[in-house]
């Protein structure tokens, strides 16, 4: 029987906005290759965001070890994102804004509030290789990031430039750390992953490529299953959608375990042990490598 550890804090993603609204559809992601709902124009309030923060504080009595106000979506485009980070920063909850950077929108107004970490993705320095895995402009996003470097920012924002690396693109990851370290970010890199996990052991259980698979490095991935260690994702991290559903883990978003305003998290923890979802996740190994990807290289 699989048995989590205590927790004694979580890392919380919020998603602000409705899944797959988002400035690119990458192969490699569940916004472009799950096909969720259209996004309407509904975003989540400052006011319902204050209020998640409160429950997990008074009701579920948990530490929040970090927050990520998006999932499967671009953060900044979120008007009031600024705020998020604010209310955060007012609590002494660490903020981490993770984005493609294909828009410049809100950048100057979050860097001026201070988030903890602001990570930018890249997957490629030429048009060809970029366009193969974010299907973006490789060349709006250098653009951009020579902006970012010209914004000042607080002392506790740490600003990353990381690199997904793929097989078709391990011989620019170079030119990335180049560009990166000349502008003074910090720079980072791993092997990537192709999510959604259950679609993925479909696939592999079958036999069968999906788009954007084939330059997976399946070899590093699926060394996996010779790790004993629990997932992270089903007892250090908490998913709460705009609607209150919580999924089984942040690379699940369409398996779903219950509703953070109407359970309480040690409720939805129980639901999350031994589900049927994660059977074939372990099996594979595929969860384990997720959150260890660097020590089996």
């Amino acid at each position: 029987m699989y048995v989590a550890p205590k927790i004694f804090g979580v890392t919380v993603s919020v998603n602000t906005q409705p899944n797959g609204l988002c400035t690119l559809a990458c192969p490699a992601c569940p916004v472009g290759n799950i096909g969720f709902p259209k996004p309407g124009k509904e975003k989540m309030s400052l006011g319902k965001f204050r209020e998640i923060l409160d429950i997990l504080r008074d009701r579920d009595k948990v530490k929040v070890r970090d927050l990520w106000p998006s999932n499967y979506t671009e953060p900044l485009l979120h008007p009031e994102i600024p705020s998020f980070i604010q209310e955060l920063r007012n609590r002494g909850v660490p903020s981490y804004i993770s984005t493609n950077l294909q828009s410049f929108k809100n950048v100057p107004e979050v860097l001026a509030v201070g988030p903890t970490q602001f990570r930018v993705s890249i997957s490629g320095w030429t048009r060809e290789t970029y366009g193969r895995h974010h299907g973006g402009d490789v060349e709006l996003l250098k653009s951009n990031v020579r902006r970012l470097a010209q914004i000042p920012r607080k002392p506790q924002t740490t600003i990353f430039v990381h690199f997904h690396r793929w097989l078709d693109n391990v011989g620019e990851e170079s030119l990335v750390k180049k560009f990166a370290e000349d502008l003074g970010f910090t720079f980072t890199s791993e092997w990537a992953w192709w999510k959604p996990p259950d679609r993925l052991v479909e696939a592999l259980e079958a036999g069968v490529t999906l788009p954007g698979m084939e330059y997976l490095n399946l070899d590093v991935v699926l060394r996996g299953r010779h790790l004993k260690t629990p997932c992270r994702g089903i007892y250090k991290h908490l998913v709460i959608e705009m609607d209150g559903s919580v999924p089984l883990c942040c690379n699940m978003p369409r398996v779903v375990v219950g509703n953070f305003f109407e359970t309480p998290l040690a409720e939805l923890q129980k639901r999350k042990m031994g589900h049927p979802a994660c059977v074939g996740c372990h099996k594979w190994g595929l969860s384990a490598a997720y959150f260890n990807i660097d020590e089996l290289e």
